[in-house]
């Protein structure tokens, strides 16, 4: 779009919607594996293991 000479506010528009669609995918896996992994996992300890990596993941994601 750049190399296009496309106007700013259009190439900025792009960027906001490419943005908020990785925003609503990320949301989604969240509570997949929330769902999937923490939910069924096959003992107490693992459902922490599994929590404790979405918590890793979760605190780069609010940044």
């Amino acid at each position: 779009m750049l190399r296009e000479n496309r106007d700013c506010s259009e190439i900025l528009m792009q960027l906001v919607s490419a943005r908020k669609a990785i925003k609503s995918l990320s949301e989604t896996l969240i509570h997949s594996h929330m769902r999937h992994c923490i939910e069924h996992a096959h003992s107490p300890a693992e459902g922490r293991k599994e929590l404790q990596e979405l918590l890793v993941v979760l605190e780069r994601y609010v940044e």
